[in-house]
Order: structure tokens, then sequence, then C-alpha cells
């Protein structure tokens, strides 16, 4: 990932953001249906005294789940919620999620929900910056521990322990990694590997406790999940116009390129076979200038609909 241009920046600031709220338990298979499930019933169900016997799991892991289905954008505050104990509801999202994939067997199911987590720099910011900020493509777990302060520090935060960075970091490698391809300095007695694993965001090179992003073309990624993307990204920009630069559809925060970890001939493709295919998006070339032009009154929600409609 290197650095590029780009209109749709927006930044942490020192009441947005939080860091190692995991407990060091990264996400497991079924952790979040389980979450999603006990709210569903009960929207005070993380909160009982014997609440993780409720979901047969520790005190300690009772806690992952409740942040995995935050960060994840599954459960949400309701809009009336106060106090320092907030009743959570499910969000539009996990709705979708639970009616059309709810043992989240398909492969666009866990894209969905990296977006979601990749995008969250309030409850998840290590993942934000990972993927929104950080200007390089190889890395390691103290290099990217280093920028992450840099860039927090250059915004007035300062009161993050390099203890919580670090735990941040290896959950961090322990949600795109599966444990075969870890360090031997990683955590060997924890070899039950996260969903989001199944995407070849990373990978590690040959040389011990170095990373890199996978960045290129995306077979599992399904054409309607791009679209879903760009939407997304649309949503999230600070301008209201439904035009969107190349540049910041490769670079920008929030952007497919970053989020998915496509290059530019990627985005082309995809952007090409979506116009040919759809009317969501229409690439103009004007003056030496490309841009994206989006289809008006759509949102990303009803694509990622039409996706388990089109696959049903």
């Amino acid at each position: 990932m290197e650095a590029g241009l780009t209109t749709a920046t927006r930044h942490i600031n020192s009441r947005a953001f939080a860091f190692a709220r995991h407990d060091t338990f990264h996400v497991r298979d079924g952790w979040l249906i389980k979450g999603l499930d006990a709210i569903n019933n009960d929207s005070d169900a993380f909160y009982h005294k014997d609440a993780h016997h409720s979901l047969g799991v520790g005190k300690n892991m009772l806690r992952a789940i409740s942040y995995w289905v935050r960060a994840m954008g599954l459960v949400e505050p309701q809009p009336d919620a106060k106090g320092f104990r907030p009743q959570l509801q499910e969000t539009p999202l996990a709705s979708i999620v639970k009616e059309r994939d709810p043992y989240l067997e398909d492969e666009a199911t866990l894209w969905a929900l990296h977006l979601e987590l990749a995008s969250n720099q309030t409850t998840a910011t290590f993942w934000y910056f990972a993927f929104n900020e950080y200007s390089q493509r190889d890395f390691t777990e103290v290099r990217i521990a280093i920028a992450i302060s840099e860039y927090l520090e250059s915004r007035g935060i300062e009161s993050v322990a390099e203890s919580s960075i670090h735990k941040d970091a290896r959950c961090f490698l322990r949600t795109y990694l599966p444990s075969k391809s870890q360090s031997s300095k990683a955590l060997l007695d924890d070899s039950l590997d996260s969903p989001l694993a199944a995407l070849n965001l990373l990978k590690q090179t040959a040389v011990d406790g170095h990373y890199k992003f996978q960045v290129g073309a995306r077979r599992n990624l399904p054409l309607l999940i791009f679209a879903y993307a760009l939407y997304r990204f649309q949503e999230f920009s600070e301008d209201e116009g439904r035009l969107a630069s190349l540049e910041d559809l490769r670079w920008g925060p929030y952007s497919p390129g970053r989020l998915l970890g496509l290059d530019m001939r990627s985005i082309l493709d995809y952007l090409e076979e979506l116009e040919v295919k759809t009317d969501y998006a229409r690439l103009i070339r004007t003056a030496g200038l490309s841009v994206v032009s989006l289809k008006d009154n759509v949102s990303s929600l009803q694509i990622l609909e039409e996706y388990y409609a089109s696959v049903s």
C-alpha cells in the first residue's frame, strides 16, 4: 500500500478510538452468530452476571464476543440508549446476514464483515489504521505498532499504552492469517483461526515475523460485493456527489482499493464489468481525467440484498 492523493480523508479524534478491547481473543467461527442470537433474545444479554454461562464460554471470551459483534457492525446501542451499559440491538447489516447467511458460509458475508471492521475507527482503531492510513505494504509487528503510535501522537493522542497497541497488532495478525502461517513467535497455543483468514488479505513473507498486504485481483470477491464496497465508500465520503476519481477509489480511506486490497487494474476490471452487467457505475473519461459516476437513490445495503437474492 503506497501513499496516494485523496479527497475523502477522515481522521481519528481524541474521543473516538479504542485499543485492546478483545481480551487478546481474535474472532472465532460461531462467535458472531452466538452473540447476535443472545442480543436478539435479550438486549442486556452481555451484562448479566452469569451471561458467560448462558453462552457457554468463559468471562474473558464473553467480553471478546461482545467486542467483536460491535467491531464488525452487527450490534449497536439502541437510539435512546443511555448510561454506561446501553441496551444493544442488531444492525440492518446483521438482519440481512441472519436472514440470508446465518452460518456465515458465503465468503461474500465475510467480505461484508471485514469491510465493517476495517472501517470502524472508533471501536477497532488498529484495524482502521492498518487498512486506511498505513502507507507501507510490507511490515512487522514492531513497525506497524510504531507507525500507529506516531499517527496517534500527531493527532494529539498520547494516552494509549504501548502494550495495548502490541496486543492489537498481534490480534490483527490472527484476524487475517491462518495459524499455520504464523511465525514461531505467534500464539502457538491458539490454532483456532478467524473466519476472515479465508479472505487472503495478509500473508507472511519468507522472513519470519515479516508480513505483507496482499494487493491485486480477487477471484473470491463477487462483482456485487465490489459494488457494495463502492457504494459504502460513497456513503462514508463527506462529498455528497455521486462522482469519485479513480485515485480516490484506489487510495482513499474506506475505498475499495484500500479495504479490499485491489490494485488499479483490478478496480478498472470490476468497474468495466459493473458497467456492462449493471447500471450501478459508469466510467467517464474526459480531458485526461477518469471519474466514476454512481447511480442515485441506491444504498449499499440494497446492493448487498441483491447479491444474496442472486445466489439464493
